[in-house]
């Protein structure tokens, strides 16, 4: 949930800067993707390491995980953001 809350953050703050700050399908899938991607990084050399096997096998064993926690990340922050609306990163510029 950290690593949710600061990737986020960071996401938002790239998002800022661009010139079309309109949060598309193609962003979210990029947003959705990116996490699951820092969590293999991450996690992966963890788990080999903590149930002493190699990355082959931990990979193997979080494969549920990584095709589950992109979908999962997508519906919720599109869902949040139909809940409670858009953040400022992702608002069109006042002209």
């Amino acid at each position: 949930m950290t690593w949710s809350f600061i990737y986020t953050t960071l996401f938002e703050r790239w998002e800022s800067r661009q010139p079309s700050r309109i949060r598309t399908v193609k962003r979210r899938i990029a947003h959705a993707v990116g996490f699951q991607l820092t969590l293999i990084v991450f996690l992966i050399p963890l788990i080999a390491w903590w149930m002493n096997i190699s990355l082959v096998q931990a990979f193997l064993l979080d494969a549920a995980l990584i095709i589950f926690i992109p979908c999962y990340t997508f519906a919720f922050n599109w869902l949040f953001d139909r809940t409670f609306g858009l953040p400022t990163s992702a608002l069109p510029d006042p002209v």
